[in-house]
């Protein structure tokens, strides 16, 4: 934490100084807490009355009540709410007010998919009535770039050039992903290091938390223990599907009480709206008789969701459906090809169709199945995980127009799985549970009962990946790298003749080489959409330090983060330039980002590897 500070302190005190301008230290005003709740406060008074909407309130209302009776300026906590219930405003109103009672310096919102970034920051934008308090961070847009002719040094100094650019957190509202978060904690890069002192003093919300990969949930647990227990941090961790992450063999420690509501299924039978159709003893479905089978439902069914595993999936059939078409259908594609704004703006136009009534479907991978406030009749869910089925089914008559929606998990003919073990392992713990359920007189996909099996059949496969295994190295792990360091220790003393007698054991440049959330790590690629091809415009013959700092934050909703092969391709096909004095990627060719699809990759690529 104090290299973190001081990285940080370091690389700021450089720009102010090249820049010429005087280095300014963050304080939170504590008054802004006060100011926000009560715009907040103000939105929750304006929803129209409903069964569900007196619902959420009340949820949201003994969340708060819970927090109100909180006598520590730390601790781990859970808000545990049916899809659909509401969390996302119920824990933003609890945090401002826990930030303002407490003197936090910063409200930490992490999700798992842009997507819920987007939208949230849309709404709270819209509710706190300004943007400057406010940050979405979904991607390192920076990238160092590599010459094999540049000396280490060189290669050093250019980082050091760069990371003056790099977003410093040092904001009130900060909204981030997964990936970000984590990589603020474990990753060896200079940029995610010199955020860390951040997180100190903050409010941390974690929504989706059973989002986050095995193989990091003991380096997650043992992050958040260590933030609430030393660095003054309140953590609450959101879901409709919470894990049980206080039970593995690295436990988070939650306090007591842990659960700011609790029983919201068994209390709110407003919620029981859908009835799930497991279709998976059927033969699979490819992307001609899944077109065929949505184009067949019912009249009265007017709108359908299709969620779909990989992004190939989801294009093919999107095509399908394109090419049969029905009269006075609006069909829709989004996966996270498409930029964050573009994204956002087919789901308001979604919302805006389905306001109306009209007849609508969209196709899409996972993006859409978490934190998104969108309302389909049906929803067709491709074979998945009991968390992300839950999910999915959230999207169905999510405001209870009609009494019962209907949920379909199917089968599809998709390929490039093997890329997905996660996924993969999800599908046979939720195979497992459907296998029990059978023979049950009483279905319920989701009691607490079939959440537990589930989790115990995931988690239990996968007891052994938990620490962050490192497949070429001895089947060592990140965990011990950066506890015990074992083999290091043995070796140093087989080499020496001598006990390590040094205070720090610990392997941290390695394990912050190694660590990355997602196997591959993407690039952020800047594309011509909307404001973010003037905004481009702007920060490539922008002189001043300032003004291209903002311009970095206001063009994180216009970038897409792309895998090495992806970047190769875009590269040999001259369609993609990189700026070195800024070090970003941007796409050149305004034909190789479609409205339908957004970044379109002509062959050489297998997007069936891609997920979301």
């Amino acid at each position: 934490m104090v290299f973190s500070g001081l990285c940080d302190s370091d690389r700021y005190a450089s720009a102010c100084w090249k820049n010429r301008l005087e280095a300014a230290t963050y304080t939170t005003d504590p008054k802004l807490w006060g100011e926000l709740a009560a715009k907040l406060e103000k939105r929750l008074d304006g929803f129209p009355d409903s069964p569900i909407n007196t619902a959420r309130r009340q949820i949201s209302d003994e969340c708060l009540e819970s927090v109100k009776k909180m006598r520590e300026p730390s601790g781990i906590y859970r808000l545990n709410v049916v899809t659909g219930g509401g969390k996302t405003l119920a824990v933003m109103r609890s945090a401002l007010y826990l930030a303002r009672k407490f003197g936090k310096d910063h409200v930490f919102y992490v999700a798992p998919f842009t997507t819920i970034i987007d939208q949230t920051a849309q709404i709270l934008r819209e509710t706190f009535g300004r943007g400057d308090i406010l940050l979405e961070h979904h991607s390192n847009l920076i990238s160092y770039g590599k010459d094999e002719n540049e000396s280490e040094k060189q290669q050093r100094e250019k980082e050091d050039q760069l990371d003056m650019f790099a977003e410093r957190w040092d904001i009130p509202l900060i909204l981030t992903s997964q990936v970000q978060f984590l990589g603020a904690l474990f990753s060896g890069r200079g940029q995610c290091v010199r955020r860390m002192h951040q997180l100190c003093n903050s409010v941390l919300i974690f929504d989706e938390v059973q989002s986050i990969p095995v193989k990091c949930i003991s380096m997650f647990n043992l992050a958040v223990n260590f933030l609430a227990g030393f660095c003054g941090c309140t953590a609450v961790l959101c879901s409709a599907t919470q894990p049980a992450l206080e039970e593995i063999s690295r436990p988070l420690r939650l306090s007591e009480p842990a659960d700011l509501v609790r029983d919201v299924r068994k209390r709110f039978p407003v919620f029981d709206r859908i009835q799930i159709i497991d279709k998976t003893q059927e033969e699979p479905y490819t992307a001609d008789t899944l077109s065929e089978f949505v184009l067949q439902l019912p009249r009265e069914v007017k709108s359908v969701l299709i969620v779909l595993n990989t992004k190939k999936a989801v294009k093919e059939v999107h095509a399908q459906l394109k090419a049969k078409g029905r009269a006075g259908v609006a069909l829709f594609h989004l996966s996270t090809n498409m930029c964050g704004a573009h994204r956002l703006a087919k789901i308001t136009e979604m919302n805006s169709l389905l306001a109306q009534h009209k007849a609508v479907i969209c196709v899409s991978t996972n993006l859409i199945e978490a934190g998104v406030d969108i309302s389909f009749d049906a929803v067709i869910r491709s074979e998945t995980g009991l968390d992300s089925l839950t999910q999915a089914s959230g999207r169905c008559n999510r405001n209870k127009f009609v009494e019962r929606g209907y949920v379909y998990l199917i089968r599809y003919e998709e390929t490039g799985l093997a890329m997905l073990p996660d996924l993969r392992r999800a599908q046979d713990a939720m195979t497992r549970v459907l296998s029990d359920m059978s023979v049950e007189p009483v279905q319920d996909y989701f009691s607490e009962e079939t959440l537990r099996s589930y989790y115990h059949y995931y988690y239990h496969e996968q007891r052994g990946s938990m620490d962050y295994p490192v497949p070429h190295d001895g089947g060592r792990t990140l965990f011990d790298f950066l506890a015990a360091n074992r083999k290091a220790r043995v070796e140093y003393e087989s080499r020496h003749e001598r006990a390590h007698h040094g205070i720090l054991h610990q392997a941290f440049r390695t394990a912050g080489r190694e660590f990355r959330v997602i196997d591959e790590n993407t690039t952020g690629v800047l594309v011509p959409y909307g404001k973010g091809i003037e905004l481009q415009r702007q920060l490539l013959s922008a002189s001043d330090y300032l003004d291209k700092k903002t311009l970095f934050r206001d063009l994180q909703r216009y970038s897409v983060s792309v895998y090495p092969d992806g970047l190769r391709k875009l590269e040999k096909d001259h369609k993609l330039r990189f700026f070195e004095n800024l070090g970003i990627y941007c796409l050149l060719d305004e034909d190789s980002y479609d409205d339908e699809y957004g970044i379109v990759f002509e062959g050489g690529i297998d997007p069936a590897k891609y997920i979301c």
